[in-house]
């Protein structure tokens, strides 16, 4: 609140006032004294002279009395009149001045001005008025407006304050007369915190479009992953195969470079697939090690091309993280770019490394020798759209973003660096209290017996399913669509039913919920597949009615050890 106390109060004015007309009643007393000693004096001289003179000097005295009274009244008014005015410029929280037309000279600011413009050093007499416009085309135009009697409104300009900082401000001015000179009173806006305001919409806007971007990219991404983990289940599930049966060493050695081929571009679906779909959050025992794999085979293009030599150490056992996959797949690929995007233009050998080692949970650092940051960049690393890098390059969200994934894990993220020195990221992560799941790769199941459902319209994919679990000594039958499947159900004889989740007569959820209807004894005997986890929400619907999803590239070791498990009757994992 502004200090009204600033301008003279009206006690303060009554004050003086009262001084004033005392100051009036004595002189009118002494006049009085005057007057009548002049009658004495008359009287003695001629009395009758003497009487008509001093009714003149009382009718005279009286209309002195009347005048002064007057004028005195109109003192205090015109002072309680200045002082309301001075409060309400104290008050006034925008603003404003009032210059001399011909000269330009400032003849009244207020405190705002003083404050908006860093009049407090400088002082008005100290203010080059000519360095307020840095443009002086714009200062003329405006005072040639003036002197046009025209009215200037919202007119925005950035000007210059005292100490050389340059102010974005909306101007409205008014030509006056002021103590009888022409002049122009003009208020001033600030428009710093607007042009603020502004700059975060335009990020927003244009980080919106990004993502929107990418949901059109995860739409037809969707589409090109299901067509190529077809491809790749049908490559990698014959390897699997052909690498459980009895081959000369060459043949086996040439078996092994197809499948660790195929299992690398499986990886690379897989990781890039985990990145970009949207599915509720699962936090689960995680496989550290798999997640930093998973991100390198998927950065390596990047990495090979701006020649970077990668280091990992991931000691033996490490501890399981508790965490959601996805999101720690998209917190380790955005680290790893962030420092392959450092590192280029850096001198060689440029080195990224990344190791894990147990503290009071879990900690992965990512390090490379880049160039460093300086410390006022370092401060502002996990600003939401700050960057540092070239247009195109970088929206300042990846860092944040990766921040907000830890902290909502319950861990946290801490940067060293320097100028020169590189970036060291550490991520501090909760260990899972149960160990990770590990991937059965090659392994043979064990032969049981049953009948098995296959339903896929990609017939690649229903024959591999179908020779994989015959070899395991299962029956197996085949269905193109979900109506077909359900004719060979009609039929009887069938003990489980491992069905594709996206078919085009019947999806593969909507054919659970007929078996389930119509044959509640296979309710909990119901695998699905999928090649398409992204473009849909078949995957999350599934899972809400107790469905296992398995994900093309297809582990098959892993798909026949829970076909076996829930024939014979074992509790579900």
């Amino acid at each position: 609140m502004v200090a009204l106390q600033q301008a003279p109060a009206p006690d303060d004015i009554a004050r003086q006032d009262r001084m004033e007309a005392r100051t009036i009643r004595a002189a009118a007393l002494g006049l009085l004294l005057t007057i009548a000693a002049c009658g004495v004096f008359a009287a003695r001289a001629d009395a009758r002279a003497a009487l008509p003179y001093g009714l003149i000097l009382l009718a005279a005295l009286a209309a002195i009395w009347c005048a002064a009274r007057a004028v005195r009244r109109g003192v205090l008014r015109v002072r309680l009149a200045e002082a309301r005015l001075r409060a309400i410029n104290a008050a006034n929280p925008v603003p404003m001045n009032i210059a001399r037309l011909d000269d330009r000279r400032l003849l009244f600011v207020n405190e705002p001005y003083h404050r908006l413009y860093g009049l407090e050093a400088a002082g008005l007499d100290g203010f080059d008025r000519d360095t307020l416009y840095p443009d002086p085309a714009t200062r003329d135009w405006l005072y040639a407006e003036m002197a046009a009697g025209r009215e200037v409104t919202d007119f925005e300009v950035t000007l210059r304050r005292a100490d050389g900082r340059e102010v974005p401000v909306s101007l409205t001015s008014r030509p006056i007369v002021f103590e009888g000179e022409p002049a122009i009173v003009t208020t001033s806006v600030d428009l710093t915190a607007l042009r603020a305001a502004q700059s975060e919409a335009a990020r927003s806007r244009e980080a919106l479009h990004q993502s929107e971007k990418l949901t059109a990219l995860g739409a037809l991404l969707a589409g090109v992953a299901h067509e190529l983990n077809n491809p790749l289940s049908v490559v990698v599930g014959y390897c699997s195969m052909l690498r459980e049966t009895e081959i000369d060493g060459a043949t086996r050695a040439r078996i092994e470079k197809i499948h660790a081929a195929a299992e690398r571009c499986a990886r690379i679906v897989r990781t890039f697939l985990a990145m970009a779909r949207s599915r509720p959050e699962r936090r689960e025992a995680v496989a550290l090690g798999e997640v930093v794999s998973g991100a390198l085979d998927l950065a390596a293009y990047g990495l090979r091309g701006a020649d970077v030599e990668v280091s990992v150490d991931m000691p033996p056992g490490l501890a399981a993280v508790h965490a959601d996959a996805d999101q720690l797949h998209q917190v380790v690929v955005n680290l790893v770019v962030n420092a392959q995007q450092a590192l280029i233009g850096a001198a060689r050998p440029r080195r990224l490394t990344l190791r894990a080692w147990e503290e009071a949970g879990v900690v992965l650092e990512v390090a490379d020798n880049g160039p460093g940051m300086t410390p006022a960049v370092a401060k502002r690393a996990f600003e939401p759209f700050f960057t540092t890098k070239p247009q195109g390059l970088g929206t300042g969200v990846g860092l944040s973003v990766c921040n907000g994934i830890v902290e909502a894990h319950g861990g946290r993220i801490e940067l060293d660096t320097a100028p020169g020195a590189g970036a060291r990221f550490r991520l501090y992560l909760p260990r899972s209290a149960q160990g990770a799941t590990p991937r059965p790769i090659g392994a043979a199941s064990a032969p049981g017996r049953g009948r098995v459902l296959v339903v896929d319209d990609e017939p690649e994919i229903a024959a591999l399913l179908a020779e994989r679990l015959a070899c395991d000594g299962l029956g197996v039958a085949t269905a193109s669509s979900g109506r077909r499947a359900l004719a060979t159900l009609a039929a009887g004889g069938i003990d489980l039913v491992v069905s594709d989740l996206r078919m085009p007569d019947m999806n593969g959820t909507t054919l659970a919920r007929e078996i389930q209807r119509r044959w509640p004894a296979l309710a909990g005997r119901i695998l699905m597949i999928t090649g398409d986890s992204f473009g849909s929400d078949l995957g999350a619907r599934a899972d809400g009615i107790g469905l296992p999803v398995f994900e093309k590239p297809l582990d098959l070791a892993a798909l026949a050890a829970e076909v076996h498990r829930r024939i014979s009757g074992g509790a579900p994992e």
